[in-house]
């Protein structure tokens, strides 16, 4: 039930989020650096214990600018996968969802180009919902949420000043525990192709 609380209060956020953003969020800070809001999409493979599964993942995001080539931003992402394997001749259905919040600094190594490659990374909590229910499952069925971090490498295509597109991939780690109360780590990564809009 806490679990759900949890989603509930971060998918809130993610609305709230994505609301500010595309209203122009924080016209203050906009007015000291470069405030900038991201939409993105993709696909992604989330790794449980001994099995991954694949799907989609949509996230929405703004930062600014602190200083020439790094940006301070805040995003948040929902993932949704699924997958299946193979138990004593039965194919066991696995599924994963994965509604995360992170924050950090992204550094743009040729700022002024039409074509900037970036690196960055900081730090993540995700709300989970994982349902691996087969005999030898070492995660099983669990929800909760987790700490972790995040990083992400990419290429921004300036388009014109207002509007970029961002082919990036991204890879966070998160602890989760199983229905048995073990610590494990959840994997999630894959490939994103973002719109980017500077005001």
């Amino acid at each position: 039930m806490e679990a759900l609380k949890t989603r509930g209060r971060i998918l809130g956020a993610l609305c709230l989020l994505a609301g500010a953003a595309l209203a122009g969020g924080a016209p203050a800070l906009a007015r000291q650096g470069d405030a900038r809001t991201e939409l993105a999409a993709g696909t992604t493979a989330v790794r449980a214990g001994d099995d991954t599964t694949t799907g989609t993942v949509v996230s929405v995001g703004w930062g600014i600018e602190i200083q020439e080539g790094v940006l301070w931003s805040i995003s948040a992402a929902h993932a949704n996968t699924d997958g299946e394997r193979e138990v004593n001749g039965q194919t066991a259905p696995l599924s994963a969802m994965v509604t995360s919040v992170q924050t950090g600094l992204t550094h743009f190594f040729t700022p002024g180009s039409t074509l900037v490659p970036f690196t960055g990374g900081g730090l993540s909590v995700a709300a989970y919902d994982i349902d691996h229910s087969y005999p030898t499952s070492d995660i099983g069925k669990t929800s909760g949420t987790g700490g972790g971090v995040f990083a992400r490498l990419g290429v921004e295509v300036r388009v014109n000043p207002r509007f970029t597109l961002i082919p990036e991939y991204s890879l966070s780690i998160h602890s989760i525990r199983s229905d048995q109360g073990d610590t494990r780590s959840l994997v999630s990564g894959g490939l994103v192709l973002a719109l980017r809009f500077s005001t």
